[in-house]
C-alpha cells in the first residue's frame, strides 16, 4: 500500500511517499481501509522530536514510521477476538494506542478505541473527532465544567479548541477563546462569547476571573494562571513546553487551592469515541475543517499545522 513515512527526526522534508506492506489485524484489532485522516500536533511533535519526551523509547530514530492519529474508514478485516465490528462497517477511531499509522491506505486499530461512524457524518468530518475530540472531552470533564462556568480556552482555533468551545457552550458555560487574529471569526462562529488575539491581549493580565482554563499549548508558569483563576478554579494543560508542564505538576501543586492544576494525559477509550459520535450525531458539535487534501500533500498539511496556520482541522484523504 502507499503511505507517508519517515525514518529520521526533522521537518516535513524527511517525509516521503513509499510502498509498504499492508498491515493485518491482530486479535484485538480491526483493519480499516482509510477514507480520511487528519494532521495533529502529536504528529508534529513526533516528527520534529522537539523535546526529549518525544524520543522516549526511540532516542535515535522514530518508533513509528507512519504517523497519523485519527482514522475514519471501512472495516476490511476483523481480529479473532473482536465481536463488535464486521467487514463493511463504517468506523472512526483514535490510533495513538495502536501505533499511529493514519497516513496510509490501510491501518490496524484497536477495537477498544474505535466506534461506528455516525451516518450523519461524512468520513472527512468523522476523521476530525477521535484524537482532538477526546482531548476536549476529557479536559472539560477533568475541569468539571458546569452551567454558568466561565471557561477560557487558549488555542481555541485548533482541532481540540474548536471542539472544546462547542462542548463548553453545550454545558452552559460562558466561553472566552484565545488564538491568533486569523482565527477569531472561526471561534466566534462556533459560539465563543469573547475572542482574544493572543498577540495583542494577555489573558493572564486581563483582570477577568475564570473557573476553568484549558490551555492547548502552555507557555506560562503557574503564577500567571493564578492571577485569573477563581478561588476554586482549575487549569488543565493539553500540551506545551516541558518546563511549563513540569512546573504545573510540581510548583503548581505546592500552594493551597492549586490542587486542580494538572496536565491531561490523553487516554482514548471506546466510551469517549461513542460519546463523540453521539455529540456529532445530534449536532452538538461539528468539526471545523480548514481544507481537504490528498495523501501526497500530507507533509505540506503538517507544515501548515506546525506553523499555526490552519483554521481547525486539515483532512487527508488517501
Amino acid at each position: 500500500m502507499k503511505a507517508i513515512v519517515y525514518d529520521q527526526y526533522g521537518t516535513t522534508d524527511v517525509m516521503r511517499m513509499e510502498e509498504v506492506p499492508t498491515p493485518s489485524a491482530a486479535p484485538d484489532e480491526v483493519l480499516v481501509r482509510v477514507h480520511a485522516t487528519t494532521v495533529n500536533s502529536y504528529d508534529w511533535d513526533l516528527l520534529t522530536a522537539s523535546t526529549w519526551v518525544s524520543r522516549i523509547g526511540a532516542w535515535n530514530a522514530p518508533k513509528h514510521r507512519i504517523l497519523g492519529c485519527d482514522v475514519a474508514g471501512v472495516v476490511e478485516e476483523v481480529g479473532s477476538a473482536v465481536t463488535t465490528f464486521h467487514p463493511g462497517d463504517e468506523v472512526m477511531g483514535d490510533l495513538t494506542s495502536s501505533g499511529f499509522g493514519g497516513f496510509a491506505r490501510y491501518v490496524a486499530v484497536k477495537a477498544r478505541t474505535t466506534t461506528h461512524k455516525p451516518a450523519e457524518l461524512s468520513f472527512e468530518e468523522a476523521a476530525c473527532l477521535p484524537h482532538t475530540g477526546t482531548l476536549a472531552l476529557q479536559a472539560l470533564a477533568k475541569g468539571k465544567v458546569r452551567e454558568g462556568s466561565h471557561v477560557l480556552i487558549n488555542g481555541g482555533g485548533g482541532g481540540a479548541g474548536t471542539l472544546a468551545i462547542q462542548m463548553a457552550k453545550n454545558a452552559g458555560a460562558n466561553v472566552t477563546a484565545v488564538d491568533s487574529a486569523m482565527k477569531l471569526d472561526l471561534m466566534r462562529g462556533l459560539g465563543a462569547d469573547e475572542v482574544l488575539d493572543y498577540r495583542s491581549s494577555d489573558f493572564t493580565r486581563s483582570g477577568q476571573r475564570y473557573d476553568l482554563i484549558i490551555d492547548v499549548m502552555s507557555r506560562r508558569f503557574p503564577s500567571a494562571y493564578r492571577r485569573v483563576l477563581t478561588d476554586d478554579g482549575a487549569v488543565v494543560l493539553l500540551g506545551g513546553k516541558i518546563r511549563y508542564l513540569l512546573a504545573a505538576v510540581t510548583i503548581g501543586q505546592l500552594r493551597k487551592g492549586d490542587r486542580r492544576m494538572s496536565v491531561l494525559v490523553h487516554t482514548p477509550t471506546g466510551d469517549d469515541m461513542r460519546r463523540l459520535a453521539d455529540l456529532a450525531s445530534d449536532g452538538t458539535i461539528r468539526p471545523a475543517i480548514d481544507r481537504i487534501v490528498p495523501l501526497e500533500e500530507t507533509p505540506d498539511a503538517l507544515a501548515s499545522l506546525g506553523a499555526g496556520e490552519s483554521l481547525g482541522k486539515i483532512v487527508i484523504v488517501p
